[in-house]
């Protein structure tokens, strides 16, 4: 499991335990996420239980080794339902509850199997987004717009429409027949088998997206949990202290000043020009780091003024929750469909460019630079503005 998933669900172990301190919260992962999230908890009442998992070329970087590592979770069934047999002996009296990520739909047919259990799913990302993107797959093949060949409707939500570089590759060519669009499927299917969905978001945040998830999931109780965000001074692992280089070198800067760019936690750097990093570093205009870097800190320093993001939803949430203002550059899967929130619905995010293979000259990052200065400063003003011109599929 990505850190992008794995994070929220840390969270919400430590809400459930903050608000129930008798309940006691196990996780059931792989060897390699257990042995990651052995390092992030010090709550006793928090354990792990690891159930081996190795799948072939799973640290390949690729859709078609993501879509065989997916599929080849399902085989963690059998160990997943004796793990819960044998819970159940240890307490035949304890409520048992499980809450399963989002492409884990097997979880639920092992949770029906036993009507003492019940069964949610956690989203861990946007109800905007998780409802843009689901219903897209489960309505491939897309059709584009009788008017515009680069525009598409959504049938569930008919007043909202995408634009063709908001597709990736995969969800513009697939047929409904592919491996991904059967696997996007049976979740979806298992959605409305689960007796609740939890969704990373709050009711103030996103009213529109979880009435969009209530009206697509009519039958199933739909409740926010979010944000689900570390705390700032929490987010640093004990390696790493307030002596961070990032943060030493932030403190030198002017409030306001340098702009964050990360690249989430499962990319790989990104190539840069020879002597870039040098030149950057000699004049004192940026700082490059290729390693782990303490996001939340640095989003909540003084002297950050912006945020390059792949909008990915708890960069974005932990964007918001330190009030920086978001240049969007979405890359994959829903990521689209958080930037699109953010910039169309919230307003507080200026997309500077779309997917891993766009290309940007000197004068489209000026102009987006210029873009996002006005949008800063009108917010800044008058507050979240909305755009006024009719709701068409813009580009």
């Amino acid at each position: 499991m990505a850190q992008g998933h794995l994070a929220p669900f840390r969270c919400l172990a430590a809400l459930v335990r903050r608000c129930r301190p008798d309940a006691r919260v196990t996780f059931v992962a792989t060897s390699c996420t257990a042995q990651s999230l052995r390092a992030h908890l010090d709550d006793e009442g928090i354990a792990v239980h690891a159930i081996p998992f190795s799948p072939a070329n799973a640290s390949v970087r690729s859709f078609q080794r993501l879509i065989d590592l997916f599929l080849a979770s399902e085989s963690l069934r059998p160990a997943f339902h004796q793990f819960i047999v044998e819970l159940r002996r240890s307490d035949p009296l304890a409520d048992v509850h499980v809450v399963e990520d989002m492409f884990l739909a097997w979880t639920v047919d092992v949770a029906r199997g036993d009507p003492d259990l019940t069964h949610s799913v956690l989203l861990t990302s946007s109800g905007y987004g998780s409802a843009l993107y689901f219903s897209l797959w489960n309505s491939v093949p897309l059709v584009p717009n009788d008017d515009d060949d680069d525009c598409f409707i959504l049938p569930s939500f008919p007043d909202i429409s995408v634009h063709r570089s908001q597709l990736t590759n995969h969800l513009a060519a697939a047929d409904g027949g592919d491996a991904w669009s059967t696997f996007i499927r049976r979740q979806i299917a298992a959605f409305s088998r689960a007796d609740a969905l939890l969704v990373n978001t709050a009711k103030k945040l996103e009213p529109k997206g979880l009435s969009m998830l209530r009206q697509w999931l009519h039958n199933v109780p739909i409740f926010p949990v979010g944000p689900l965000l570390r705390a700032a001074r929490s987010a640093l692992p004990e390696k790493a202290t307030t002596t961070s280089p990032i943060l030493a070198w932030l403190g030198k800067q002017p409030p306001g000043s340098p702009a964050a760019d990360m690249n989430g936690s499962e990319s790989p750097s990104s190539g840069l020009p020879g002597g870039f990093v040098e030149r950057m570093e000699a004049a004192g205009r940026g700082l490059v780091v290729r390693c782990w870097a303490p996001q939340v800190e640095i989003l909540a320093h003084p002297a950050t003024g912006a945020f390059l993001t792949h909008c990915g939803w708890n960069s974005a949430q932990e964007s918001l929750a330190c009030g920086v203002p978001m240049v969007g550059w979405p890359l994959s899967a829903e990521q689209f469909y958080n930037a699109k929130l953010l910039a169309e619905e919230m307003g507080v995010c200026v997309e500077l460019a779309r997917g891993a293979t766009a290309a940007l000259t000197r004068d489209e990052v000026a102009e987006g630079r210029r873009r996002w200065r006005g949008c800063s400063a009108r917010r800044l003003k008058c507050g979240p503005q909305r755009d006024e011109r009719p709701r068409r599929c813009r580009r």
